[in-house]
C-alpha cells in the first residue's frame, strides 16, 4: 500500500548542499508519492525535467512559486500516472492482464512541463473473479476492469499553480460486472490548492466523480465518485478577490443494477478556506451537483431492492478557520445542487430519494459577512420514479441553507440571501407520489447579529413552489444572544424564529422611513421568541397594525431616531417598559398610555403630533424633550431627574402629575406651553427658564419655583393664582405678564423683574427683588435692590411698604446717578427700615445729591440713619414730601484725625492744603477704612530722603575706620618689632551689610555698602607720619514698608597725619565726601497710583583726632584710646519726577558729634624670618551728641504747604567691635590685614569684613627679634 505522505523542498535551506543529490535521495525512496517544490528557480526544475531520477509510481505535484498572484487552473482528470515527466506528454498506462485476479492498470502519463495535461491512466486488467483498480492517472483515472466484481475508477488528478493545466480533474468510472458489485466511481480531483495568499483568484474547477459501475445480476451498483473542489486554501488570505468562475466539481452517477442502484456521489466545495480569511467575490462561486442516483430494482426472486439515493450538492463556500473572517460578496455564491433519485423498476422495489442541496455559506467562527449579491442554498433532487404501482416512490431532497453560521458573527445583507427549494417526490402509475422535500432555511445560527435591508427568504418544499404555506423559516436562532435590524427596503419571507434563550432582540434601524406590522410579533406571527425590541438609527418606522393577543408583552428601547405609533397597544402589554435613549417616541392620534416610561442616560423625546396622555410614573436620569403640536399629559409623580425642555406645543400636569426632580422646565420656543392648571395645588419645579412667546399657566394651581441657578424667562405667566419664589438661586424675569392675578412670593433667593409682573409681590426676609421692570403693590422684608447688580429704576405700579429691618441697597455712582425706586402710589417707611449704600469704583465728590425713591402719592415715615459714612465724607438722607435723597458731604474730620505718628500728621496736612480737584487730594477724600489712610500717608511723606541723610551720616565713619587702622600699624612700641620708616602705600577694601531699626514715626531702612580707599603717608621728623587717602563706595538704602529706594555713589578724599611721644600716640584727620544719590518712590492706593523718581546730591565733611597710651606685655600691645568726630552732612535742594504725590525739598543738613571710648590690642602669634603673623582686636563705646533724627522739610509739587518729616533715627550709644589678623612678608615689607567689623546698638545693626594691603619703601625692613 503506498504512504502519500509528501515532503516540501525550499532551496533556500541552507542544509541542503546538492540540490541534485537531494532529490535523488527522496525519489528514490518508495517513502514517498509525492514531492512539492517552494522556492525553487527555474533551471533547477530544468536539473528535474533532464534527469531520470523519478521511477515508477512516483510523481511532481504541487510546484509553486510565492511570487504567482493570479491562477487559471483545472483539476487533472487521473491520478499517478507513469513517470512521463518531460517535454511530451507521457505514454499511456498499460492495461492489466486478465488472470485472476485482475491486475491494476498501468499509471498513466505524467506531468507534463510543457503545458498539456498528462495521458490517462490505464485500465484495470479484468478477472474471473475480481477486475483490477483503474490507475491514478494525471489526466483522468483510468476506469476500472470488468468482470465477475468490478474494479474501482481512479481517482482524478489535482491541479496547482505551476502550469496552466487544462484537466478536468474527473475521476475513472468503476468497473462493470457479471455477477459482483459495480466498482465505485473515482473522486473528482481539487482544481487548486494555495499555499500562499494570492492578490487575486483565478478560474479554477474541480474534477468531476466517476460514475459507479453497473451490476448486471443482483449486486448492487457501484456509487458515484465525489466531485472535487475548486479551490483549497491552507493559508491565511489576507485580501483577495475573486473575479472568476470557481466550480465544484459534479458528483460522479451511481452505477445501475437490479440488486439495488449506487448512491450519486457528493458535489465538491466551490471553495473550502482552511485558515482565516478577507475575501471578496465580484463573480460566481458555485458548489458541484450531486450525482444521479443509479437504477435498480428489477423482479430478482422476490427481494425488495432499491434504487440509489442522489449524492448531495456541495457548498459553495466553507470556511473551517478557527480565527474570525470577512467576507464581502458582490457577485453569486450557491450551493451545489442535489443529485435526483435512480428510478425503480420492480414491483416491490424503493426507488432512491433526492439529494439535498449544498449550503450556500458554512462557516464555524464568528465572522464578518457582506452580502451585496446573492448567497442561496442549492435545491434539494428529485425522488426517483417507480414503474410499478406496488413500488414506493423516492422522496425530493431537502433545499439547502443559505448560510449556515455555527459561530456566530456579523451579518450585513443588502442583497439576497435564500434557502434551496426542495425537491419534488417521484411519480408511480397511481396516484401517490414520494415526498417532497422541505425547503432550506436562509439563515441558521447562534450568536448572530443580523443588519438586513435586502432580501431572506426561505425556500419552498418541491411541489408547492411559490405557496407561502409552504416556505420554510427565513432564519432561525439556534441560541446564544442574537440581534435582527431590520432596515428600510428589506424584505423576509419565511418565519423568523429566536432561539426563546430570552435575549434576542428584533430592531429597527437604518435610515429613511418603513412600516412594520406588530401583528406579525404575535405567536401565530411571523417574528417568534424575541424578548426585546429596539428602534436605532436615524429612520422613521411607523407601527402599524395590532397585536391580536393583547397580553404580549414587547418591552421597547428607542435609542435613535423615531417610532411613530397610533396606539399605544402598538407597544405590547403595558407591563412592557418603554425606554427611551436619545430616540422620538410620536404619537399620530390621541394615545393614552399606562406603561412605566424610563428616561435613560441619552434622554428622550415626545413627538405629539396628537395628544400623548402617560398615567404611570416617568422615571430615569434622562432629558425629557416635548415637541410636535399636540399635548404631554402626565398624570403621575415622576422621578426623572433630568432637564424638561419644551420644543413645540404644551406639557401639562394633571391631577397628581409632578415634576419636581426635574432639574428644570425650559421653554425654548416661541407658542410653548408649560400648564398646571388641571394639577394638584402647590406643583414644584426646581427652575425655570423660557423665551419670549412662551407661557406659564398656573390657573388657579399655586406654583412653587425652587432653583438653585440663576435662569431667565422672557414668557409670560398667566392664570389667578401665584407663585412662591424659593431657592438660592436667581429668577430673572423679562416677559410682559400683564394679566397674572396672583400673587407672588419671594421667600429666598432673587427675583430680578426687567419685564412687567402685575401681580403683588410681597419679599420675604430671605427674599431679595430686584430689576428694572414694573411690579404691581410690593411689601419688602428682606432687601428690594432696584437694576441687575447695576444702576437701574425699579417701578411700583402700586403701593410701596418697607418694613422693620428690610433693606434698601441703593446703587451710586460717581457721575451722580443712582438706584430709584419709583412708586406710583404711596411709600410708607416704617420704622427701622433701613438703607444700605453700594457704591460704585470712582471719586465722589462732597456736595453730589441722588435721588433714591419717588412716590407720587407721597412719602410716609424715615429711614434709619446711615451707618455708611466714609472717614471724610458722609452719606446723609434727606427728604421732602415725594422723594428720598442721598447727599454726599465733607464731614469736619481733617486729614491728619487719623494720623498717629508725627510724619503722618505732617503729610496729611500738606495733602489737605492742596484743596478739592486736586487729584491727590480727591483720592484721599475717598479713602474708606483707618489702615489705608495711614499707609497712605506714610507713602506719600518722602520718608526716604531724611533717612538717606542719616544713612549717609552713620557711613561717614568708613573713611575714618581706614585712617586710623593704618595709622596704628605704624605705632609698633613692641620691644621686638622695629618701626617702619618711609614711604608706605596702603589700599582698603571692605563690604558691609546692616540696617537702621525704625520707630514709631519712621521705619526700617536696610542698608548695603561696598568701596575702596587707596593711600600714602611719609614720615616727617622722627616721631610722625603725615598721609593723604582717596576712594570711591556704592551705598544702597532700601525703606521697603514706604516703597522707597535709594542709591548713592560716593566720591571720598582725606588727610591725616599722626604723631607719638614716649607711649603716647594721637592721630587726626579730615575728609569730604560727594554722593550722588538716585531715588525713586511708588504710591498707590484706590484711584490713585504715582511713581516718582528724583537725582540729587549730598556731600559729607568731617574733622576727627584720636589719643591712646600704649602698654606692652611681651609680645602684645595694650592701648586705650580715646575718640572725637565732628561729621556734617547736606543735601541740595530738589523736586521728583511724577505726578500729583511728587515732593519738592528745601537744602536739608544734618550734624553730628560722636565720642568713643575703647582699647585695641595686637600681638604677634607667630614669626619667622620670613613670614610674621599678627592679630589685633579693638573694642568701643561710641556716644552721639545732638538729635538723633534726620529731618528734611518736603511740599508737595502741585502747591501744598511745607512739612517737615522725620527720617530713621541714629544709635545714641553703640558697642564697636573690629577684630583680625596681620599677614606680613618680612623681606620687601608688605602687610596684609583682613579683619571683620560690627557696631551693635538698640537701633542700628551693622557687619562688615576689610581687606587692607600696606607697601613701605625706603624704610628698613620689617623685623622681628
Amino acid at each position: 500500500m503506498k504512504n502519500n505522505k509528501a515532503v516540501s523542498i525550499n532551496q533556500d535551506n541552507k542544509i541542503f548542499k546538492s540540490k541534485k543529490t537531494i532529490i535523488a535521495s527522496l525519489i528514490a525512496s518508495s517513502f514517498f508519492s509525492q514531492c512539492t517544490f517552494a522556492n525553487v528557480e527555474i533551471d533547477f526544475l530544468n536539473l528535474i525535467k533532464q534527469s531520470d531520477l523519478l521511477a515508477n509510481n512516483q510523481f511532481i505535484v504541487n510546484v509553486i512559486t510565492e511570487e504567482a498572484e493570479t491562477s487559471f487552473a483545472t483539476g487533472g482528470n487521473g491520478g499517478n500516472g507513469g513517470n512521463g515527466i518531460g517535454v511530451n506528454p507521457g505514454n499511456s498506462g498499460i492495461a492489466g492482464t486478465g488472470t485472476p485476479p485482475g491486475t491494476q492498470g498501468g499509471n498513466g502519463g505524467g506531468l507534463n512541463f510543457d503545458g498539456a495535461g498528462g495521458i490517462d491512466g490505464g485500465e484495470g486488467g479484468s478477472g474471473f473473479i475480481a477486475s483490477g483498480e483503474g490507475g491514478l492517472g494525471a489526466f483522468k483515472g483510468g476506469n476500472g476492469g470488468s468482470n465477475i466484481s468490478g474494479g474501482g475508477g481512479g481517482g482524478g488528478g489535482s491541479s496547482t499553480n505551476f502550469l496552466t493545466g487544462q484537466g478536468t480533474g474527473g475521476g475513472g468510472g468503476g468497473g462493470s460486472n457479471t455477477s459482483g458489485a459495480g466498482g465505485g466511481g473515482g473522486g473528482g480531483g481539487v482544481g487548486q490548492t494555495f499555499l500562499f495568499s494570492p492578490v487575486e483568484i483565478g478560474e479554477n474547477t474541480g474534477g468531476n466523480g466517476g460514475n459507479g459501475g453497473n451490476a448486471s445480476l443482483d449486486a448492487g451498483g457501484g456509487g458515484g465518485g465525489g466531485g472535487g473542489t475548486a479551490v483549497v486554501f491552507n493559508t491565511v488570505i489576507s485580501n483577495a478577490t475573486n473575479s472568476f468562475n470557481n466550480i465544484g466539481g459534479n458528483g460522479g452517477n451511481g452505477g445501475s443494477s437490479l440488486g439495488g442502484g449506487g448512491g450519486g456521489g457528493g458535489g465538491g466545495t466551490g471553495m473550502l478556506f482552511n485558515e482565516a480569511v478577507n475575501l471578496t467575490n465580484i463573480s460566481n462561486i458555485i458548489g458541484g451537483n450531486g450525482g444521479l442516483g443509479g437504477i435498480g430494482g428489477g423482479d430478482s426472486g422476490g427481494i425488495t431492492n432499491s434504487a440509489g439515493n442522489g449524492g448531495s450538492g456541495g457548498d459553495g463556500i466553507d470556511i473551517f478557520a478557527f480565527t474570525s473572517s470577512q467576507l464581502n460578496n458582490i457577485g453569486n455564491i450557491i450551493g451545489g445542487n442535489g443529485g435526483d433519485g435512480g428510478e425503480s423498476l420492480g414491483a416491490a422495489s424503493i426507488a432512491g430519494n433526492g439529494g439535498s442541496g449544498g449550503f450556500g455559506l458554512l462557516f464555524i467562527e464568528n465572522n464578518h459577512i457582506i452580502n451585496n449579491g446573492l448567497i442561496s442554498g442549492g435545491a434539494g433532487g428529485s425522488g426517483g420514479d417507480v414503474a410499478s404501482q406496488d413500488a414506493t416512490p423516492g422522496n425530493g431532497g431537502e433545499g439547502g441553507v443559505g448560510i449556515e453560521a455555527i459561530g456566530g458573527g456579523v451579518l450585513v445583507n443588502a442583497g439576497m440571501i435564500s434557502g434551496g427549494n426542495g425537491g419534488v417526490g417521484g411519480s408511480s402509475p397511481t396516484s401517490a407520489s414520494g415526498f417532497a422535500g422541505a425547503g432550506g432555511v436562509a439563515i441558521m445560527g447562534g450568536n448572530l447579529n443580523i443588519i438586513n435591508r435586502g432580501t431572506i427568504e426561505g425556500g419552498f418544499v418541491g411541489d408547492h413552489i411559490g405557496n407561502e404555506l409552504f416556505r420554510a423559516p427565513a432564519i432561525v436562532f439556534l441560541g446564544g444572544v442574537n440581534r435582527l435590524e431590520l432596515q428600510p427596503g428589506f424584505s423576509i419571507s419565511g418565519l423568523v424564529i429566536g432561539c426563546d434563550c430570552g435575549d434576542d432582540v428584533l430592531a429597527l434601524g437604518g435610515s429613511g422611513s418603513a412600516t412594520f406590522d406588530v401583528g406579525l410579533l404575535s405567536t401565530g406571527g411571523q417574528y417568534l421568541n424575541f424578548t426585546n425590541y429596539e428602534k436605532t438609527g436615524d429612520s422613521t418606522w411607523t407601527l402599524i397594525g395590532s397585536l391580536p393577543d393583547p397580553s404580549i408583552v414587547t418591552p421597547w428601547t428607542i435609542n435613535q431616531g423615531i417610532l411613530s405609533i397610533s396606539d399605544d397597544a402598538q407597544l405590547g402589554n403595558a407591563a412592557g417598559l418603554l425606554t427611551l435613549n436619545g430616540g422620538i417616541l410620536q404619537t399620530t392620534s390621541s394615545v393614552m398610555m399606562d406603561r412605566l416610561v424610563t428616561l435613560a442616560a441619552a434622554g428622550g423625546t415626545f413627538n405629539t403630533l396628537a395628544n400623548l396622555n402617560i398615567n404611570n410614573t416617568i422615571n430615569g436620569s434622562g432629558s425629557l424633550i416635548k415637541t410636535g403640536p399636540g399635548a404631554l399629559i402626565s398624570s403621575a409623580v415622576n422621578t426623572y431627574t433630568g432637564p424638561t425642555i419644551i420644543a413645540e406645543g404644551t406639557l401639562a400636569l394633571e391631577l397628581a402629575g409632578d415634576v419636581a426632580s426635574s432639574s428644570g422646565i425650559n421653554l425654548v420656543n416661541t407658542n410653548t406651553v408649560f400648564d398646571i392648571t388641571n394639577a394638584n395645588d402647590n406643583r414644584v419645579i426646581q427652575l425655570l427658564s423660557g423665551v419670549a412667546g412662551s407661557t406659564v399657566n398656573v390657573g388657579a394651581t399655586h406654583l412653587i419655583i425652587n432653583q438653585v441657578n440663576t435662569s431667565f424667562f422672557a414668557g409670560e405667566f398667566v392664570g389667578t393664582e401665584g407663585f412662591t419664589k424659593q431657592g438660592l438661586g436667581s429668577l430673572i424675569l423679562t416677559g410682559a405678564s400683564t394679566n397674572y392675578g396672583g400673587n407672588v412670593s419671594i421667600e429666598a433667593g432673587s427675583l430680578i423683574v426687567n419685564g412687567v409682573l402685575s401681580s403683588q409681590v410681597t419679599i420675604g426676609t430671605n427674599g431679595r427683588l430686584g430689576g428694572t421692570g414694573t411690579v404691581g403693590t410690593t411689601e419688602v422684608n428682606g432687601i428690594i435692590a432696584p437694576g441687575n447688580y447695576s444702576i437701574g429704576v425699579l417701578t411700583v405700579a402700586g403701593n410701596y411698604t418697607q418694613t422693620t429691618g428690610s433693606v434698601y441697597e441703593v446703587e451710586i455712582n460717581t457721575a451722580g446717578q443712582s438706584d430709584l425706586i419709583n412708586v406710583t402710589g404711596t411709600a410708607n417707611l416704617l420704622p427701622g427700615a433701613n438703607v444700605y449704600v453700594l457704591k460704585e469704583s470712582g471719586l465722589y465728590a462732597a456736595g453730589t445729591r441722588y435721588t433714591i425713591l419717588t412716590a407720587g402719592g407721597g412719602v410716609n415715615g424715615t429711614y434709619n440713619n446711615l451707618l455708611q459714612n466714609l472717614p471724610f465724607l458722609n452719606l446723609i438722607l434727606n427728604y421732602d414730601a415725594s422723594n428720598v435723597y442721598l447727599d454726599v458731604a465733607r464731614n469736619d474730620r481733617s486729614f491728619a484725625f487719623f494720623g498717629t505718628t508725627l510724619n503722618e500728621i505732617a503729610t496729611a496736612t500738606g495733602v489737605e492744603s492742596l484743596g478739592a480737584g486736586n487729584p491727590l487730594y480727591n483720592g484721599f477724600l475717598n479713602l474708606d477704612n483707618v489702615p489705608l489712610i495711614k499707609t497712605t500717608l506714610n507713602n506719600l511723606s518722602g520718608e526716604i530722603y531724611p533717612s538717606t541723610l542719616g544713612a549717609l551720616l552713620e557711613e561717614s565713619r568708613y573713611i575714618r575706620d581706614a585712617i586710623s587702622m593704618r595709622l596704628d600699624d605704624q605705632a609698633n612700641f613692641l620691644p621686638h618689632v622695629k618701626t617702619i620708616t618711609g614711604l608706605i602705600f596702603w589700599a582698603h577694601g571692605f563690604g558691609t551689610w546692616g540696617k537702621l531699626d525704625g520707630n514709631y514715626n519712621a521705619s526700617e531702612l536696610d542698608r548695603s555698602t561696598q568701596g575702596f580707599f587707596i593711600g600714602a603717608d611719609q614720615e616727617v621728623g622722627v616721631i610722625g607720619r603725615v598721609g593723604l587717602v582717596g576712594g570711591y563706595s556704592r551705598s544702597n538704602f532700601d525703606v521697603d514698608r514706604r516703597n522707597s529706594f535709594s542709591e548713592s555713589n560716593n566720591g571720598h578724599i582725606g588727610l591725616y597725619a599722626n604723631a607719638f611721644y614716649n607711649r603716647f600716640i594721637a592721630h587726626v584727620g579730615a575728609a569730604y565726601s560727594w554722593h550722588d544719590i538716585n531715588t525713586n518712590r511708588s504710591v498707590s492706593f484706590p484711584y490713585f497710583n504715582d511713581y516718582l523718581t528724583n537725582n540729587y546730591n549730598a556731600n559729607t565733611a568731617q574733622v576727627f583726632g584720636e589719643l591712646g597710651y600704649d602698654l606692652q606685655v611681651n609680645r602684645f600691645s595694650i592701648k586705650p584710646l580715646v575718640n572725637i568726630a565732628y561729621i556734617d552732612v547736606s543735601s541740595d535742594r530738589f523736586k521728583e519726577h511724577g505726578g500729583a504725590a511728587s515732593l519738592r525739598a528745601r537744602q536739608a543738613s544734618q550734624d553730628m558729634t560722636y565720642t568713643t571710648l575703647g582699647i585695641r590690642e595686637k600681638g604677634v602669634l607667630y614669626v619667622t624670618d620670613t613670614y610674621a603673623l599678627n592679630q589685633r582686636i579693638f573694642l568701643g563705646w561710641r556716644h552721639a551728641y545732638n538729635s538723633l533724627t534726620p529731618q528734611a522739610t518736603l511740599n508737595f509739587a502741585s502747591g501744598s504747604l511745607p512739612f517737615l518729616i522725620g527720617g530713621t533715627p541714629l544709635a545714641r550709644n553703640a558697642l564697636l567691635l573690629d577684630a583680625g589678623i596681620d599677614i606680613a612678608r618680612l623681606a620687601n615689607d608688605v602687610h596684609l590685614n583682613i579683619s571683620y567689623f560690627g557696631q551693635f546698638a538698640s537701633r542700628v545693626k551693622d557687619n562688615g569684613f576689610v581687606a587692607r594691603l600696606t607697601w613701605s619703601f625706603d624704610g628698613p625692613a620689617l623685623q622681628y627679634k
